[in-house]
């Protein structure tokens, strides 16, 4: 398993509404800023900031790729 950081994520996902005009974000942004994330609590060195959230999604877009290839 990895070393995800789960209290981290749920910390993460619980103050959401607290962002102001949460409830105005678009589908992309919301999809966007879960993915995040999912990426600061596998690693945030890696994966923290607008750059590591550019590696993230090329290592998310791998393993999608992957998995549409074994259809």
């Amino acid at each position: 398993m990895s070393d995800f950081d789960f209290k981290k994520y749920k910390e993460f996902v619980n103050t959401y509404d607290d962002q102001v005009g949460f409830t105005s974000y678009s589908e992309e942004t919301i999809i966007n800023d879960m993915l995040y994330g999912i990426g600061i609590c596998l690693d945030d060195d890696e994966y923290g900031f607008a750059d590591g959230y550019a590696r993230f999604r090329i290592k998310l877009l791998g393993i999608i790729n992957k998995k549409l290839e074994e259809k």
